[in-house]
């Protein structure tokens, strides 16, 4: 996959006053397709990483950018996708992207995601809406981490599950999603010793303590890995703005309905 190459503001001005026409900007073009409708990005900055393109390629569709499980290798980021993403109402209208890890762990490559990010932004994107930044289990972890150093970049957070790292302040927290939509999922089932239902409910007690406004979607009949059949709409209408959030209430949680 090749880089585009817009010149600069200054040598578009030179070209102008010399009565000289700007090159057309190169088309950036499409990379193999790993799965029907996500592509699969190998070489250049950023690489390697999915993505899924919306809808006639819109260059102002918002950008999620959802951190996948486990160790974030590869063969976990394609089922993340298909889990997660893939089928719900709603894809064809935001650019997702999925980076997956080179080494042994995606949480030690924050700079490479983020040069997969800046890459997407300018080639693919360059007039998105909103930037998002989600996660799951492993992956809701490292994206909260990336979430907390730098709140600035992103419109959002969706956990679906995530945790703060343990020694995370109230005044961490507030500084980070204060600002911003939130939404904390979990699986009805992924209860237990070592499951996330009870952290999650907690997480979200703590924020609408904090005073932030966030959704607890406890999700009916999933346990930590998502099924089937469960509708990721949920999700891309949380991105697309079409879920009024609420204050999260484990007392009364938001509920996805499977299909």
């Amino acid at each position: 996959m090749q880089l585009s190459s817009t010149p600069a503001p200054a040598l578009l001005a030179a070209l102008s006053i010399a009565g000289c026409a700007a090159p057309a900007a190169e088309t950036v073009p499409d990379p193999p397709e790993a799965l029907p409708g996500l592509w699969e990005i190998t070489e250049g900055p950023g690489a390697p990483f999915l993505l899924s393109p919306p809808a006639g390629r819109d260059p102002a569709a918002a950008v999620v950018l959802f951190v996948p499980g486990g160790a974030g290798i590869r063969d976990h980021a394609l089922p993340t996708f298909e889990r997660w993403l893939a089928a719900g109402d709603g894809r064809d209208e935001l650019w997702l992207l999925l980076p997956y890890a080179t080494g042994s762990d995606l949480a030690a490559e924050e700079a490479r995601v983020q040069a997969a990010l800046e890459r997407v932004l300018a080639e693919r994107a360059p007039d998105a809406r909103a930037v998002h930044l989600a996660g799951t289990s492993n992956g809701g972890r490292t994206a909260f981490r990336w979430m907390l150093a730098h709140p600035e970049r992103w419109a959002s957070f969706l956990g679906a599950p995530a945790l703060p790292p343990a020694d995370t302040t109230d005044e961490a927290l507030v500084a980070a999603l204060g600002d911003k939509p939130v939404m904390l999922a979990v699986g009805e089932q992924d209860a237990g010793e070592h499951g996330w239902l009870d952290p999650v409910r907690a997480l979200a007690e703590r924020l609408a303590a904090l005073g932030v406004d966030g959704e607890l979607a406890v999700l009916p009949g999933e346990e930590h890995i998502l099924t089937e059949e469960f509708d990721e709409t949920l999700f891309l209408d949380f991105w697309l703005g079409r879920r009024a959030a609420t204050r999260a209430d484990s007392s009364n949680p938001s509920t996805s309905t499977p299909r």
